[in-house]
């Protein structure tokens, strides 16, 4: 048991400021938390939450951590904190009803509080359906937007929303959180959510092959024809963690070829993927305006995972439009 806020790492300076706001401002409105994911947005909402609903607050606006409230917030057992985390590739319409179920209980404590992780998720319906009490929510009532992609969160809701911007966790900070070993704390860019993945042999074996798919895809004309690819790519769970590694063994083959100004041991050293520097070197005969093409067309795509597009023809769309087998 105890107070949230002290346990995270990093992001002092956001922390501080916005415990300066709850301090000073106590009418409720929607706040959009921003920034690469496993950086800590989601704990920093947890633990103003915690503070918010503190029935003893110390002078310093901080979570006593004891009272009975801090409690059932830490366990997220609270009556008046309401979690929205999907467990599918969408924020739908029965979700939001949900939120707005909740709502309408008579709420025993002074603040009511819902924070939605991966907001971008919210499809059309469901965010349509929150938007006027998102906009213009009442005094008691406080939203946090936990988001990597906010862009794609309605734009009506970002412009009535608190901007807070996270940034990546320098090592220094992970070295405070985790006993992985530099070389691993160095690939993963600030990201805690990548070191599990760094050191589990299974996903590191996934994302290999998800590696040689990508390259067989680019260089292989017999893909055209070979329906292997075209099964494993209708596997719905797995699709949007491909789109985003291929796009990040993408980012790597720029750094690559950026060797005019990057020695290129330096350059190795800063790759997402550096285990995979093989493979990033076999993607990087591409030339660079190629690879800046390809990487936006999945970025794209994976804006379309919301409309829920055909992923086997996103990938033939891709072979076609880039006419890849034929520009090596």
């Amino acid at each position: 048991m105890g107070v949230l806020l002290s346990r995270i790492v990093g992001h002092d300076d956001r922390i501080h400021k916005l415990k300066n706001y709850f301090s000073q401002h106590h009418a409720g409105r929607t706040f959009l938390f921003s920034g690469p994911s496993g950086v800590g947005k989601k704990q920093v909402a947890w633990g103003l939450s915690q503070i918010l609903l503190c029935e003893n607050k110390t002078p310093n606006f901080d979570a006593c951590g004891v009272c009975g409230s801090c409690r059932r917030v830490e366990k997220k057992e609270h009556e008046s904190l309401m979690w929205v985390d999907p467990d599918s590739d969408l924020i739908k319409i029965d979700d939001a009803k949900e939120i707005l179920q909740f709502l309408r209980l008579r709420s025993l404590s002074k603040f009511r509080i819902v924070i939605i992780d991966q907001a971008h998720r919210m499809n059309a319906s469901a965010g349509n359906s929150l938007l006027k009490i998102m906009e213009e929510p009442p005094e008691d009532l406080f939203f946090f937007l936990i988001s990597s992609a906010p862009t794609q969160i309605l734009q009506t809701l970002r412009s009535r929303s608190m901007k807070v911007a996270f940034q990546s966790l320098s090592v220094t900070d992970l070295r405070k959180i985790s006993q992985a070993s530099i070389s691993v704390l160095n690939s993963v860019r600030g990201r805690l959510d990548l070191i599990g993945q760094k050191e589990d042999p299974e996903q590191q074996k996934e994302k290999k092959s998800w590696a040689d798919e990508l390259i067989y895809l680019m260089m292989n004309e017999e893909a055209w024809t070979d329906p292997d690819w075209r099964v494993s790519m209708k596997e719905k769970s797995s699709w949007p963690l491909r789109l985003q590694f291929w796009m990040s063994l993408l980012r790597d083959c720029r750094i690559l070829k950026s060797q005019t100004f990057i020695e290129k041991a330096q350059a190795i050293s800063i790759l997402l993927h550096p285990e995979l520097k093989s493979e990033v070197q076999i993607l990087s005969q591409w030339p660079t305006e190629k690879i800046d093409s390809i990487f936006q067309k999945l970025l794209n795509y994976e804006k379309d995972l919301v409309i829920h597009r055909d992923s086997v023809l996103m990938m033939e769309e891709l072979m076609a439009s880039e006419q890849i087998h034929k520009s090596i």
